[in-house]
């Protein structure tokens, strides 16, 4: 393995300037106004490191974070040292406006990101020399943490913290990022021998002071002086200075950003453009890919729900399905205004680092990762439902079966009982008696045979495997002029649709589906035509029920299909139980292979269409 030794034969001092850090969010702008909720945590953090002694809970706060991660007093020290000279500003950031989210029994309408303004040692330069660069990648590390303990303690209504251990009583408004604040650390200085004012960074002096620069780029990099990082990691590292002028750096990696511009540049220019530019950009990146990643969790629970809970209604599945994909939709719409930024915005600089961060957090593979969930959790919700069609059925013959048993029963002892009734009224004449007895016991025996040969035959049908389902298929012709040879003539048209869950999965079929419990046929028909085409239909003609028993991979499903004439194709869209509604000439659809057996119905429905087209010219 090869070790980087080549440490910076000059090595330079990058002398701090100030910080940004990052904390991912959801809130509740209706329950709570953000920007009064910020200024109560900005004066708790400001307590929490400045007044130790008027409240020795508050330090222990922080204090306690530090001591069980510290292995020597030197850092514990340096760390409660700065804590005591940090100036702090703290702002709600929105991404995602309009976003409802639910964690839980909470309800959240935003997505976005406390944006935490650092300097330590403000105005004196020479504390700022002292400042290394993996303390101040350490500090934030806690800070997190006593946030989060501070939310769970604070009276937003006094504004005081107690050290009640009670239940969370705040956190309906707001749900935090687990992961350590993210750090955006800025220099505006560097002193070191033989450096000049007009030092520039060129891909040589980068590798002449790397060790320099490598430890401010990579969090907790400079705790370790012997710097035993390979060098081929580090050249790598170095290669993705996104600044275009020389005199700067920038760096951006998953967990921290660096950020060097001279003094002069930095007075002029940070507020103006550096802060949008790059700043921003990074906590908006970040903000977006914590929803994604929050969205995906909260679709892994609903099909966790969906697999183990036998109670979870298809309607209830359905609605929560339906809210996953406005969400995704209001990410997408993210995703293309930042799309759309790449294309007109004028600053190169800009470009590059809203490139870099889709790259780097992998936002356009999040996203198509969050599509492939929701289409796996529709079809699942598809299988679902005929599950529960099936056993809907299976429960109505089982109840029909229990029925037919009782009504029979109930008829034979009516039987029974009117013969009782008969012998009573003639018990007095022994001949007359004996010779009833013996008909009325042939008639009862006959009918009894009848009863249970009836019962026995109809057990025998309702418990074997296959069961019937019914569905509906519709077959919608129409002309259209079409330009053949220079001439305007007329062909044949068959809407279709792709399906877009198994069986056949991908392939074009006629629009249809089940027929619903208590549902007729063509009420069954208009539904399915207007749900998966938009079209409604204005007359229909039954062709013939398809029954082949192989028709179907799922079992024994029969069709009935119909040729169906529309009001219009105005509103011809697809809906969201298929991919796509195509339109496919007559004669086109011959070399289609279709699903099912949907080329043999049309092939049928074509021979209907045309002995009509003949009546009407006759006529």
């Amino acid at each position: 393995m090869k070790i980087l030794v080549n440490y910076d034969q000059e090595p330079l001092k990058f002398i701090y300037r100030k910080e940004y850090w990052f904390a991912n969010a959801f809130f509740n702008t209706v329950i709570m106004n953000p920007e009064e909720i910020i200024i109560k945590l900005r004066k708790e953090l400001i307590k929490l490191y400045q007044d130790t002694v008027e409240s020795p809970w508050r330090q222990s706060i922080f204090q306690q974070e530090v001591e069980n991660a510290s292995w020597d007093d030197t850092f514990l020290n340096e760390l409660i040292y700065i804590s005591k000279h940090i100036t702090l500003q703290m702002k709600w950031l929105p991404s995602l406006r309009g976003f409802p989210f639910k964690n839980g029994k909470a309800l959240f309408n935003q997505a976005g990101w406390i944006e935490f303004e650092v300097e330590y040692f403000k105005d004196n330069t020479e504390e700022k020399r002292t400042l290394r660069p993996w303390i101040l990648h350490e500090f934030p590390v806690y800070v997190i943490h006593c946030l989060k303990k501070i939310l769970k303690n604070i009276d937003l209504y006094e504004g005081e913290v107690t050290e009640i251990k009670a239940p969370p009583k705040n956190f309906e408004f707001i749900y935090l990022d687990e992961d350590s604040l993210y750090v955006t650390t800025i220099c505006d200085k560097i002193e070191g021998l033989g450096v000049k004012p007009e030092f520039r960074w060129e891909p040589i002096s980068i590798m002449q002071h790397k060790k320099s620069i490598y430890h401010w780029i990579v969090p907790y990099s400079g705790r370790w002086e012997s710097f035993d990082v390979q060098e081929e990691a580090v050249n790598q590292q170095l290669q993705k200075n996104l600044s275009y002028k020389t005199t700067e750096l920038s760096y951006i990696q998953s967990g921290s950003a660096f950020l060097y511009i001279q003094q002069k540049d930095f007075d002029k220019f940070f507020d103006l453009y550096y802060k949008k530019t790059l700043v921003d950009t990074v906590g908006a990146i970040r903000s977006l890919k914590f929803a994604m990643m929050e969205l995906s969790i909260s679709l892994d629970d609903l099909v966790t729900s969906m697999n183990t809970s036998a109670q979870m209604q298809v309607q209830s599945i359905q609605n929560q399905i339906a809210e996953h994909e406005f969400l995704v939709g209001k990410i997408d719409a993210k995703i293309s205004e930042l799309y759309n930024e790449l294309e007109v915005n004028r600053s190169g600089y800009y470009k590059k680092i809203l490139h870099h961060l889709m790259q780097i957090f992998n936002i356009e593979g999040i996203s198509e990762w969050l599509h492939t969930k929701l289409d796996k959790l529709s079809k699942s919700l598809e299988n679902r439902y005929h599950q529960i069609q099936e056993q809907d059925q299976k429960s109505i013959q089982k109840s029909t079966f229990l029925l037919e048993i009782l009504f029979g029963l109930s008829l034979f002892v009516d039987l029974v009982l009117l013969a009782f009734s008969y012998f009573e009224a003639r018990r007095n004449n022994w001949i007359t008696e004996s010779y009833l007895s013996a008909i009325v016991g042939f008639i009862i025996l006959i009918f009894a045979s009848i009863i249970v040969i009836y019962i026995l035959t109809n057990y025998a049908k309702k418990s074997g495997k296959s069961i019937l389902r019914e569905t509906v298929d519709g077959v919608i012709i129409h002309s259209e002029i079409v330009g053949k040879d220079g001439r305007e003539t007329y062909d044949d048209f068959v809407v279709l649709v792709e399906r877009k869950f198994p069986p056949f999965q991908g392939q074009l079929a006629l629009p249809g589906g089940f027929i619903e419990l208590g549902e007729a046929k063509l009420e069954a028909l208009e539904r399915e035509m207007w749900e998966e085409t938009g079209l409604e239909v204005k007359k229909a003609r039954f062709i013939k029920l398809f029954d082949d028993p192989n028709r179907d991979p799922r079992g024994k499903i029969v069709s009935h299909a119909y040729l169906c004439e529309v009001k219009s194709l105005d509103g011809l869209r697809p809906s969201t139980d298929v991919v796509s509604v195509v339109k496919k000439s007559l004669t086109e659809i011959e070399q289609i292979d279709l699903a099912f057996d949907h080329n043999n119905i049309i092939r049928c429905a074509k021979k209907m269409y045309e002995k009509i087209k003949k009546e009407k010219t006759k006529k």
